[in-house]
């Protein structure tokens, strides 16, 4: 497994998506991309704490992530800025 998916999209251009730490040292998901007009934004799934659970919980989730399910959460982020 690897810590990072790059996808290459028509409407959205690049999007990012990284399994790391948030600044609490818990699992997170993190979807980079850069909207029209806007520089580089990004949203995250972040799990409760740094505990076996929940960094299995963020594997099973970043191991599922394709194209189209990155695409969907862009397509979501961006609905709700409005844009």
């Amino acid at each position: 497994m690897g810590f990072a998916k790059l996808y290459e999209t028509e409407e959205y251009g690049q999007i990012l998506v990284k399994i790391d730490t948030n600044d609490e040292t818990n699992p997170e998901i993190r979807y980079f991309f850069e909207p029209k007009n806007l520089g580089v934004c990004s949203v995250a799934t972040a799990f409760k704490d740094d505990s076996d659970k929940s960094w299995d919980s963020a594997e099973l989730i970043f191991n599922d992530v394709c194209k189209e399910k990155a695409k969907s959460v862009v397509k979501a982020t961006l609905k709700t800025l409005d844009l």
